[in-house]
């Protein structure tokens, strides 16, 4: 379960902190950066998603670092 965007499973834990929006593309809409960290399955620092599209079209387009440990099935799966 997670609550305040931390979840755990087992010695996983999973947590998102708040997103950050800024025009990385120079097409004068923002991207949502979200960072996260995930601490018992990976080196335990903090990683990036960047989000472009809108509400109704959001797409995760990149991952920070891209060779970022392997995703579970389920979790947001984005080109690298």
């Amino acid at each position: 379960m997670a609550r305040s965007g931390v979840a755990r499973d087992g010695a996983v834990r999973f947590q998102v902190y708040a997103p950050l929006y800024a025009d990385l593309t120079g097409d004068g809409r923002p991207e949502a950066l979200v960072p996260y960290s995930c601490t018992g399955a990976d080196f335990g620092g903090v990683q990036l998603f960047v989000y472009t599209g809108d509400a109704a079209h959001l797409r995760c387009s990149a991952r920070s670092p891209p060779q970022a440990a392997r995703l579970r099935e389920g979790w947001p799966r984005c080109r690298a």
